[in-house]
């Protein structure tokens, strides 16, 4: 059978614990012997017991001293110790900071600085000058002087810039008038056409029926006219048939 899987917690027993710790101490340092000599390296165990005994094991070719030393210069020249080395260098400092820092003393400086900084807008304005001699007014006069002028170029510069966007504004506005007006031509040009084709062709319309007026009204009278002289004729001819008879009336009379 197979060995059960032992959990991995500390063992709460002082002689189970003690036992264990002796048998997987010489099953270590075996591992790390046979490791020493399979793969020629060179292997530094130093294993402290819970009641204080020091353990080690070292190489066969080399010596606890040698691998210390060793372990030392290469720690010494690693990028990472001299960042640690750094960091805690950094640390001390802030340190020494934090306990030179006095709170009372920075709070004395900031309302010296806040009042001489009043002071000085007071100043600027032409006020508290009872303390200042000649050479300190030149250097305020001087001061204002300048700010004057910066003041006038600052204003003169947006008043060039605020005169170039007008014009731009006005080329933009008459170049739309100048299409507006274009469009509003264009719309009474098509709007005058359209009401000249409409114009025509009410014209067109017009001639169209007096013409056909004409033709109606010439037409009735042509009917009207054949009907009184087909009166006349009927009026005529029976007239003309007795005057036949008679004309012959006497032909034959003569004969007879």
């Amino acid at each position: 059978m197979g060995r059960g899987k032992i959990m991995i917690k500390k063992i709460e027993n002082v002689n189970t614990r003690q036992v264990t710790f002796s048998k997987r101490r010489g099953g270590l340092i075996k591992k790390a012997d046979e490791l020493s000599v399979l793969c020629d390296c060179e292997i530094a165990l130093i294993i402290f017991s819970c009641t204080g005994k020091k353990h080690e094991f070292v190489s066969r070719k080399t010596s606890m001293d040698r691998i210390l030393r060793r372990y030392r210069d290469f720690m010494a020249n690693s990028p990472a110790t001299a960042l640690s080395s750094s960091s805690n260098a950094a640390t001390v400092e802030h340190q020494q900071l934090v306990e030179q820092y006095n709170p009372e003393s920075d709070v004395n400086t900031m309302r010296a600085e806040i009042s001489r900084l009043r002071t000085l807008c007071l100043q600027l304005q032409g006020r508290e000058l009872e303390g200042l001699n000649h050479r300190e007014l030149q250097m305020l006069e001087q001061q204002l002087l300048d700010g004057i002028s910066s003041v006038r170029n600052k204003k003169d510069h947006l008043l060039l810039e605020q005169l170039e966007k007008s014009k731009l504004q006005e080329e933009k506005l008459n170049r739309e008038n100048i299409g507006f007006h274009q469009e509003i031509m264009g719309l009474k040009q098509l709007l005058k056409s359209s009401c000249s084709s409409e114009s025509n062709s009410l014209k067109r319309k017009r001639t169209e029926g007096a013409t056909m007026e004409k033709e109606v009204e010439s037409e009735h009278f042509l009917r009207l006219g054949l009907s009184t002289v087909g009166g006349c004729c009927d009026q005529v001819m029976p007239k003309t048939e007795s005057t036949s008879d008679n004309s012959i009336a006497p032909n034959a009379v003569l004969e007879s």
